[in-house]
């Protein structure tokens, strides 16, 4: 099984993410989909929204690239500034060590 590339917490906390960003991040459930030896998908699910959203990790892609989410935020705007939504910083915070 592949070992996802997670960022560590200072990263996270470092001045590439928003606050908003971090914070929302923190209210977020985590569950992990399937692990194989290429791919990590996760299940993001905010509970005050109502909505759910998928993260995936492919070990081929390099970062920032390597995390994607299939929310419009991320699909429009990570191409041209690299910043992780809050569904994948929900992954990287959640994650079980």
């Amino acid at each position: 099984m592949i070992n996802p590339r997670f960022l560590n917490l200072d990263d996270i906390n470092s001045n590439n993410y928003r606050a908003t960003s971090i914070e929302r991040a923190r209210t977020l459930v985590v569950k992990t989909i399937y692990i194989t030896d290429r791919h990590a998908a996760y299940s993001v699910r905010d509970p005050f929204k109502n909505s759910e959203h998928i993260v995936i990790y492919k070990t081929e892609k390099n970062p920032p690239f390597d995390w994607t989410c299939d929310c419009t935020w991320y699909t429009s705007r990570s191409i041209h500034n690299g910043e992780y939504c809050a569904h994948i910083l929900a992954v990287h915070l959640k994650r079980k060590t």
